[in-house]
């Protein structure tokens, strides 16, 4: 008897560790691979194939304002740090990793109108507050960005703001009021206009940005591109008229042998200006579903695309054949968090 009660007790006590075992060995295993221990950032990587090449899309669908995009304006690299300037959500961002989702990204600024670019001089970095008719410049300091200037009164609507560095000096175009203003730093150790123009060949239209190559200024026009001397004086060397969906002119980018020029509806390339009633809209065959605007080197072989309304996204395409290459993100058209954030500024 004492023999089976012994034999009882060992089976019943082998029979528990089993049990206790495959108990442990499953929380282990639920730890290890449920999803709320897989990163965000793991979530959001999707392989697909395009041209039969394996890419990385970077897709969020997160509906809050801050974890997406509206109306990108531009995806530009500067001194080792990405930015997208995010329009319509009043803001700039930064990384120094393109590809993570938008919600991992810092922010430069949040309590802009409307920006559209940024442009960089070696130190600082200068912004167009679009809706509030200013500038605004920043340094970056401990891995912040710190408001350094803030210049009001530039005409109506600053739209575009680059960095000329032969010239030492940021120049900004205005998109209501046709003007040129020239930035430099002072003496003073501040930012101040020291020069300011009126386009009047421009004839009171909407000008969205210019584009410096070499000794030439091409500005974007409703229905046209205008090219100018880059002397200051602004003079009217050629007047290059855009076929029927290219009139509503956002960008003209130059690669170094050919131009990509974008407009409302339509992007296309051409070899040299006097091609312009040549030019192939693009836009269908290279998948992009908003507007494309302000176009950025990217690297060595890519450039890239940012689409505004009605969809966001930001694309990379190879340079010399507009391939598409990857998605950075696509926020797709806006979400109700991102309409009511549009209305929080003037744009």
């Amino acid at each position: 008897m004492k023999k089976s009660l012994n034999k009882s007790n060992y089976y019943s006590r082998l029979l528990i560790y089993i049990l206790l075992s495959l108990l442990i060995f499953g929380v282990v295993i639920i730890s290890v691979y449920s999803p709320s221990k897989v990163s965000s950032e793991s979530n959001l990587l999707i392989e697909h194939n395009v041209d039969d090449s394996k890419i990385t899309k970077n897709e969020d669908n997160d509906p809050y304002w801050e974890n997406r995009l509206y109306t990108p304006t531009m995806f530009i690299e500067l001194n080792g740090i990405w930015f997208i300037v995010d329009c319509w959500h009043h803001r700039v961002l930064w990384s120094y990793d393109p590809s993570i989702p938008i919600k991992n990204w810092g922010v430069v600024d949040s309590k802009l109108a409307g920006p559209h670019s940024i442009a960089y001089d070696g130190h600082y970095f200068g912004v167009d507050d679009t809706g509030n008719n200013a500038l605004v410049f920043y340094e970056f300091i401990a891995g912040k960005f710190k408001r350094v200037n803030y210049i009001e009164n530039v005409g109506i609507r600053p739209h575009r703001i680059v960095y000329d560095n032969q010239k030492k000096a940021f120049y900004v175009v205005t998109a209501g009021s046709q003007e040129m203003f020239k930035i430099e730093y002072s003496d003073s150790e501040s930012f101040e206009i020291t020069k300011r123009w009126s386009l009047e060949h421009i004839n009171n239209e909407y000008i969205r940005t210019f584009t410096i190559v070499d000794n030439f200024i091409y500005f974007t026009s409703p229905g046209e591109i205008i090219k100018t001397s880059n002397d200051d004086t602004f003079k009217v060397i050629s007047r290059y008229k855009m076929i029927e969906g290219f009139e509503d002119l956002n960008d003209i980018y130059h690669t170094g042998d050919k131009f990509i020029i974008t407009a409302k509806d339509a992007i296309g390339v051409i070899q040299s200006m006097d091609d312009v009633n040549e030019i192939v809209n693009l836009k269908e065959e290279m998948g992009i579903k908003g507007f494309p605007y302000y176009v950025s080197q990217y690297d060595d072989l890519s450039i890239s695309i940012p689409e505004i309304r009605p969809s966001s996204a930001i694309k990379i395409y190879t340079t010399k054949d507009l391939l598409y290459k990857q998605t950075i993100n696509e926020s797709g058209p806006p979400s109700e968090s991102s309409l009511e954030r549009s209305k929080e500024y003037n744009m």
